[in-house]
C-alpha cells in the first residue's frame, strides 16, 4: 500500500510486514526499491506478535517502536542508505542473517518529500534465501552511533568514538554501512586488532547513493579488541545543527 505525502512533507512512519514462515529463512541478501521519497529506513526482524496490529504503514509511537527495542527483540536485516532509491546488500557464499520461524519484518522509515507537489510512494523488498544445507556462517549485527552531535555555525567538526572491546578472539566484517546526512562529508570506521586499527571505511561525501559495502573474502581479525570511528560535518548555516 502506498504512503501519501503532501508537498514537502516530513514525516518518520513504521511498517511491518509478517512473513508467515513455518521454518526459519535464511538470507544470502536482500535487495531494496523504492519509489523517491523514502530518506532512509532501518528493517529488523521480530518475532510475528510482537507490534501487533495490522501490516502496512502505521504510527511508529502507536505501537512502541524505536531502533533499539526491536534490535534486541530480534536481530538488524538491513539498513537504506540515505536517500537511495536501489540498494543491495549481498554476503559471500554460505554467509546468511537467519529469520526464525514465525517472524516479522518491521522498519522506522523516515519520510521525505522533496517537491512541493503532493505524492504517494512505496517501497519493495527482495529476501534472497538459501538452503540450510548451504550454510556456513549465521552473521551478527553490530551498529555503533554518535547521537550526540552539536555542530557550530559556519564550521567542520569532526566527532570520535570508541569502542573496547577486550579480547574477543576472531571476527570477520561481511558488510559495513556509514550513514549520515547532508551535512556529512567523511565516515570512517576502523577495527582494531593488537591495539592497531585497520581502517575498513572511508566513505568521503554524500550523494544520495547507495553506501554499504560487501566485503569478498570477508575480512578476518585474528584478535578483535575493539573499533574506532569518526564522522566529519560541515556546517555552511548561521546556526547551529543537534
Amino acid at each position: 500500500k502506498p504512503f501519501a505525502l503532501e508537498g514537502s512533507q516530513e514525516t518518520m512512519s513504521c511498517y511491518s510486514w509478517t512473513v508467515g514462515n513455518d521454518a526459519p529463512l535464511y538470507v544470502n541478501g536482500v535487495t531494496f526499491q523504492n519509489e523517491g521519497s523514502f530518506h532512509h529506513s532501518n528493517w529488523f526482524v521480530v518475532p510475528e506478535d510482537v507490534y501487533p496490529g495490522d501490516d502496512g504503514f502505521w504510527p511508529c509511537a502507536e505501537r512502541d517502536f524505536n531502533d533499539i527495542s526491536a534490535g534486541l527483540g530480534g536481530t538488524v536485516l538491513f539498513a537504506q542508505s540515505t536517500q537511495a532509491q536501489q540498494e543491495s546488500m549481498e554476503f559471500t557464499e554460505g554467509a546468511v542473517i537467519r529469520i526464525p520461524a514465525r517472524s516479522k519484518l518491521v522498519a522506522g522509515v523516515h519520510l521525505l518529500n522533496l517537491g512541493p507537489d503532493p505524492r504517494e510512494t512505496a517501497g519493495w523488498m527482495t529476501l534472497d534465501a538459501i538452503h540450510p544445507g548451504l550454510v556456513d556462517t549465521i552473521l551478527s549485527p553490530m551498529m555503533l552511533a554518535y547521537r550526540d552531535l552539536d555542530i557550530p555555525a559556519l564550521s567542520r567538526q569532526a566527532f570520535v568514538g570508541a569502542c573496547p572491546a577486550g579480547d574477543m578472539g576472531a571476527v570477520e566484517l561481511h558488510y559495513a554501512l556509514p550513514h549520515y546526512h547532508r551535512a556529512g562529508v567523511e565516515a570512517r570506521l576502523s577495527f582494531v586488532e593488537k591495539g592497531e586499527p585497520t581502517v575498513v571505511v572511508d566513505q568521503v561525501g554524500f550523494g544520495g547513493q547507495p553506501m554499504g559495502r560487501s566485503f569478498d573474502p570477508p575480512l578476518e581479525f585474528e584478535r578483535f579488541s575493539g573499533v574506532e570511528f569518526q564522522c566529519t560535518y560541515d556546517n555552511p548555516h548561521d546556526e547551529t545543527l543537534e
